[in-house]
């Protein structure tokens, strides 16, 4: 098999498995809704801050929402 072969069935290889597993999730209720960014904050003050300043143009997502949880032992 020639070198050029090997290279582009290392490159299909390594591509069509990421592709065919992105098609595999299925987003939020916004992930369809033009004008909508989707965003994950950390913490929820992060969110806050995301949520003031992109108003309806944003759906946020805090992963910790608990202000007495530490963050470094999630």
């Amino acid at each position: 098999m020639s070198r050029m072969k090997k290279v582009i069935l290392l490159i299909l290889s390594s591509v069509l498995p990421v592709i065919a597993l992105s098609a595999c999730g299925s987003g939020p209720a916004t992930a369809n809704v033009p004008g909508v960014v989707n965003v994950v904050a950390a913490e929820n003050f992060y969110g806050d801050i995301v949520k003031q300043l992109g108003g309806s143009h944003v759906s946020v997502t805090s992963i910790i929402s608990n202000p007495n949880v530490d963050p470094h032992e999630f």
